[in-house]
């Protein structure tokens, strides 16, 4: 039995970057794979993602793809998905149909996300997928999502045959928006529609614009406004990016002081669990917080009552009340925390990639096109080093 080849590093300095080689054997067997310019992670990702491949069996697989298709062959190795579907024979996900997308892709993970309420969302997928199954996710614009929503008709009750109401329309595009949302995330497709530029006519509720994420300067006026437990709360999700859902499980045993980080009890994803860095805003009033309960180790760190956490209305009252006291006049919401982390980030100079791994994203797609969103005041800053 042939034993696997084992593939090394080799790095040269060079004026554009670190450049890399793979490489394996001695003499007649030697060969190579020439990297090019990556960071140092890409590089070990790519060795190490080789030497697996050889493990396994696909050595020579890798190999030939690298003499015919260099480039995906290096973005195969350290570890591009589309790379990975392409090369490996997976599905391509770009050219599926909705139908197939949605059984292969995005059922189970949507039944698993909201088990309580799937059985009817699935309801509704049944008629979606009936007259747009065939379409390619790829397609799918706002503009043929508006029409097949003006062409549903009720099928039961007192409007069977008449044009469906408002409401019903909107869980549709509701649907749809979640499963597009869902595609690009995992880089299935390369845009991320606004399905909600067509007004649904008939709907009791209106598509309402995300309001401006919260300046530094209306952070640190909401936090004066609020009671100490809630101005740690705020100070936190804004300084952490963290999901409100995150933010209200926090607990003591998730704080580690010594080297500044919070581990994440996450829930969304599998990259929302994870350890992230304290920042100073984050950390000073978290020991403020710490030293009024009494330095605890362990519990809730923002209990509701007692020992129980916060509920979504409460977490929600609790924000618009300070937001009130603070002067505050725009609608406040549950994430706005999170996108306001994202834009303050952003103008204090964090770079992107920072921000983007404290909000544990896969990559910074979400920031830049939802989470991201400096006013043009924000701007004026940032161009005034174009001064020639």
């Amino acid at each position: 039995m042939e034993v696997a080849r084992r593939w090394r590093l080799e790095v040269q300095e060079r004026k554009g970057g670190r450049y890399w080689t793979l490489r394996s054997g001695r003499a007649d067997h030697r060969r190579s794979l020439t990297l090019g310019v990556l960071s140092d992670d890409d590089a070990a990702r790519a060795m190490e993602t080789m030497n697996r491949d050889e493990g396994e069996g696909r050595g020579d697989q890798v190999y030939s793809w690298y003499a015919t298709h260099r480039d995906d062959a290096v973005s195969y190795l350290v570890g591009d998905p589309v790379a990975q579907r392409l090369l490996l024979g997976q599905p391509d996900h770009r050219r599926m149909t909705l139908h197939e997308y949605y059984e292969e892709v995005y059922r189970t993970w949507r039944a698993e996300q909201t088990p309580g309420g799937w059985a009817h969302e699935e309801r509704v997928w049944r008629r979606i997928l009936d007259q747009l199954g065939s379409m390619r996710v790829k397609d799918l614009d706002a503009h043929r999502v508006a029409d097949y929503l003006d062409g549903l008709v009720a099928s039961t009750g007192p409007r069977a045959g008449q044009r469906s109401s408002g409401n019903v329309q909107r869980l549709h595009r509701a649907a749809l928006q979640a499963l597009l949302k869902r595609a690009y995330r995992l880089r299935h497709i390369d845009e991320l529609p606004d399905l909600a530029v067509f007004r649904i006519r008939g709907a009791s509720k209106t598509v309402v614009e995300k309001p401006d994420p919260l300046t530094l300067e209306e952070l640190i006026r909401l936090m004066d406004a609020s009671e100490p437990r809630h101005r740690a709360m705020w100070a936190v999700g804004a300084g952490e990016g963290l999901r409100p859902s995150e933010l209200v499980r926090m607990r003591w045993e998730d704080v580690r002081w010594g080297p500044g980080l919070l581990d994440v009890r996450g829930s969304k994803t599998a990259a929302s669990k994870a350890s992230i860095p304290m920042t100073p805003l984050a950390r000073r009033e978290l020991v403020r917080w710490w030293t009024a309960c009494g330095e605890p180790e362990n519990g809730l760190v923002f209990p509701s009552r007692g020992t129980e956490p916060y509920q979504p209305q409460g977490y929600k009252a609790a924000l618009a009340t300070a937001a009130r006291k603070a002067g505050i006049t725009r609608r406040m919401y549950p994430y706005l925390l999170r996108d306001s982390f994202a834009t303050i980030a952003w103008c204090v100079g964090v770079p992107m990639d920072v921000a983007r791994r404290v909000l544990r994203h896969t990559d910074d797609r979400m920031i830049q096109q939802v989470y991201c969103r400096p006013r043009p005041e924000d701007l004026v800053d940032h161009v005034r080093a174009f001064d020639l």
